[in-house]
């Protein structure tokens, strides 16, 4: 049996509870970092009832990690070490949701839109999407697809089927229970010790667990049953909790220390009965605790307050149904506010391409060429005079003798003072003022034809074919693909979001099954010096896949040097997309959440 001291060295107790210890543990051998959950009873051996129990809750906390969700904490393979149960987990760098509450009394709408984003997201993958990475064709009865042998007939009776069957209650939902991570500010939601899948509950001992100022009504029956609905209470108290500043029915703590089941009962008797406090007035007066002074003004939509409000229902039945309802309502409430400032964005974007437009306009009448009758030379319609041969243009001299008389007319302060200057001046200085301006338009004219040729060679730029056996920067490579398609040889500049590649390159993205040729009918060469990959086609042709890495949501970049990934245009859902990715030990095909930043190489 392995050693616990030999293989990990203990840094620091992270929590402590009844059944485990968890500690923040460096791995000796391999250097990583994990926080380990050690049981603190000792087992006797794998036969023992309660590794056989530890195991069976292990498993099921493993499939749920099998969708890779962003937002859920992972744990890993259990063993048994030093007579005790023990497993990995990721170790989060951060704070509890409680924590930063306590600190940070008011969170500003978009913090609030944030954890949406994150937890809601998070419990929809477990109460529906789950089901996509646990369900098994053979055992679950699926047909396949006559179309595309990879994939399986899903009708809407299926899925409610595969859902009921898969879905994973958390109930466990508190603000200590999801963390705050310092690297980027993502919420992660953690400890699914006291899980239900399928009407079975992890630890059945805990099947009504839970913290008592989030647990649903229906937590304290005994005869009642435990389900999705249960969470979608707690995670209401959660939306109205980062919204108001605190949780619509408050223990009072001194009085559960002296009379436990006295506060316990006025607790469950808020839960049962009372109406939740009105949110805004909460939120003003937590914006006025944080920012004294200043005056708060409504910055969320009532359609937010009824969402949560209906999460908060005393009967299960008026609730929503599961997080994944909830999700998609909650993003038409996100979609309408970014919808309204993509609006102005797109506003202000259309008067700048009008003012564009109107000085290209401008520019091209400007160059415009026409022949000298003198000469035959090339030069401006607007040129006073040839550049060539110096032949004065009739229309033209007209056109600029009429502007300046204007412009004279114009500034002219008293009709009595032009009267008392003699004609032959006004004369002298109307012949001085149009070789003047035949010169100055000379000049300009020269400079906007420059000027423009350079628009011209930068705007359209003649495309041609790159040599043989040479990356040349901008072109499209023929690597002898069986499908015909070209791939440029060089990345787009910068790191996109799945939305963004898709709204800014189109058809021109690669789709799953192209980026799936090019990954296994290529030869894949790690350029140590480049750092990236050689790809080498069937035809000898070659191009170059830079490991530029991954932009975080909060823009930071990470794994430059060492990660490629690159978007296809195939989505999976609303959330998620596939991408070709690879490290310089392998070249995979994954989905991942679209609000990553990651490479675009185009194809034609």
């Amino acid at each position: 049996m392995p050693s616990l001291k030999d293989e990990y060295e203990k840094l620091y107790i992270i929590g402590k509870g009844s059944y485990a210890t968890i500690w923040k543990a460096r791995h000796k051998e391999l250097g990583y970092v994990r926080a380990l959950k050690m049981s603190n009873e000792q087992v006797e051996n794998e036969n023992d009832p309660a590794y056989k129990s530890f195991l069976n809750e292990c498993k099921m906390l493993l499939q749920l990690g099998n969708g890779s969700h962003p937002n859920i904490v992972h744990i890993y393979k259990p063993s048994l070490i030093d007579n005790r149960a023990v497993v990995e987990m990721d170790y989060v760098d951060g704070e509890t949701l409680d924590q930063y509450l306590q600190r940070e009394s008011f969170l500003p709408i978009s913090e609030v839109y944030k954890f949406i984003n994150d937890i809601v997201g998070a419990l929809a993958y477990c109460h529906h999407d789950i089901y996509r990475y646990l369900m098994n064709p053979n055992v679950d009865d699926l047909k396949t697809d006559p179309n595309n042998g990879h994939n399986f007939i899903i009708d809407q009776a299926t899925e409610q089927r595969l859902v009921e069957k898969y879905a994973v209650t958390h109930n466990d939902l508190h603000s200590r229970n999801i963390m705050r991570r310092h690297y980027d500010g993502n919420y992660m939601l953690l400890d699914f010790g006291l899980a239900i899948q399928d009407g079975k509950a992890v630890k059945s001992s805990s099947r009504r667990g839970g913290a008592l100022e989030y647990m649903s009504p229906e937590k304290f029956s005994d005869n009642s049953t435990i389900t999705t609905q249960s969470d979608v209470y707690s995670l209401g108290v959660l939306l109205y909790e980062v919204l108001a500043g605190r949780v619509p029915f408050v223990l009072d703590q001194k009085a559960f220390e002296s009379n436990p089941t006295e506060a316990s009962y006025i607790i469950m008797k808020a839960h049962k009965e009372a109406i939740p406090p009105d949110i805004s007035i909460l939120r003003r007066e937590a914006f006025e605790k944080a920012f004294p002074g200043q005056t708060y003004v409504k910055d969320y939509p009532d359609e937010l307050e009824s969402i949560i409000l209906r999460c908060l229902e005393k009967n299960p039945a008026n609730r929503y149904p599961n997080a994944k309802v909830l999700y998609e309502d909650i993003k038409k409430i996100t979609a309408d506010n970014r919808g309204q400032k993509l609006q102005e964005q797109l506003k202000q974007a259309n008067d700048t391409i009008a003012k564009l437009e109107e000085k290209l306009a401008q520019r091209q009448n400007d160059t415009e060429l026409i022949a000298c009758p003198e000469c035959g030379g090339k030069l401006s319609r607007n040129t006073l005079a040839c550049p060539h041969c110096g032949h004065l243009m009739k229309a033209q001299l007209t056109t600029a003798t009429s502007n300046i008389q204007k412009s004279l007319a114009t500034g002219q302060q008293s009709t009595a003072t032009l009267q008392l200057v003699p004609s032959w001046c006004v004369w002298l200085l109307l012949i001085v003022s149009v070789i003047a301006a035949i010169i100055a338009t000379i000049n300009h004219n020269s400079n906007v034809t420059q000027e423009s040729s350079k628009v011209v060679e930068e705007v359209a730029p003649v495309e041609k074919a790159a040599p043989k056996n040479e990356v040349v920067e901008g072109y499209y490579v023929d690597l002898g693909l069986p499908s015909g398609t070209r791939w440029k040889s060089t990345n787009e500049n910068g790191f996109y979001t799945y939305d963004e590649a898709i709204s800014k390159f189109g058809n021109k993205l690669p789709t799953k099954k192209q980026l799936k040729e090019l990954k296994d009918e290529c030869t894949w060469t790690w350029n140590t010096a480049k750092k990236g990959y050689d790809v080498r086609g069937r035809n000898g042709n070659s191009t170059f896949l830079p490991a530029a890495g991954y932009r975080y949501r909060n823009g930071f970049v990470s794994h430059a040097g060492s990660d490629g990934i690159y978007w296809s245009s195939t989505p999976i859902d609303s959330e998620y997309a596939w991408r070709l990715g690879f490290t310089s030990a392998d070249v995979y095909m994954n989905c991942i959440i679209c609000s990553l930043g990651q490479s675009v190489r185009l194809v034609k």
